[in-house]
């Protein structure tokens, strides 16, 4: 009886990761992991890139935690007053704003702050998506399964970010090259989110 279950359960797995939907929430998960795992070991130095004071530069990046909870208590006062498919397609359009905030607002330190805020908001709202897109895009049934095959990837993103971060840095442009980089893995993400949204035909 328990390998019979077993087998079914491997057969609906088998069956559901071949599915588009799958791949774009993966990709959607894995990327967006990756960028917003780049920025905090370069915080203080690309603040003060942005031409924020010194000790504005370590003090502002502190209040990114604050910003995150404030983002997820937003979404738990607003679950059941708006439509959850829409929220998440938009609040995750917040850490692409917040890349793009950085590069139109370079050596400019108000650009700086108004980056972490959006990073800080779209960063504590991501972490609810991420955890609940799977179950409603693919499998309620089979999400902590269909999550835990993005594991290893998610791991390797998130160590790769960083390091490709700095590796992209450069005494001539700063950190310009690699928040371009941040900047188009971002909206890939999002894009990939809204084509696994777009399959599932809401």
């Amino acid at each position: 009886m328990g390998a019979s279950w077993a087998a079914m359960c491997n057969a609906a797995l088998s069956t559901l990761v071949r599915q588009p939907t799958f791949w774009h929430l993966a990709v959607f998960v894995v990327l967006m992991m990756g960028v917003t795992s780049a920025l905090p070991a370069h915080m203080v130095s690309l603040l003060r890139e942005t031409g924020m004071a010194e000790s504005w530069a370590i003090a502002v990046p502190a209040s990114i935690g604050v910003l995150q909870v404030m983002g997820r208590l937003g979404l738990y006062v607003t679950e059941h007053r708006v439509d959850v498919h829409a929220t998440n397609r938009w609040v995750t359009l917040l850490i692409p704003l917040g890349f793009l905030t950085l590069l139109i607002g370079a050596g400019q330190g108000l650009w700086g702050v108004l980056f972490v805020v959006l990073y800080g908001l779209g960063n504590g709202m991501l972490t609810i998506v991420k955890g609940t897109v799977m179950a409603q895009y693919v499998s309620r049934e089979h999400m902590g399964s269909l999550n835990g095959l993005l594991g290893l990837p998610i791991a390797l993103a998130r160590a790769a970010a960083p390091w490709l971060m700095g590796l992209l840095w450069s005494a001539e442009a700063g950190y310009t090259l690699g928040l371009w980089w941040m900047l188009g893995a971002s909206v890939v993400g999002v894009a990939s989110l809204w084509f696994a949204q777009k399959g599932h035909r809401l």
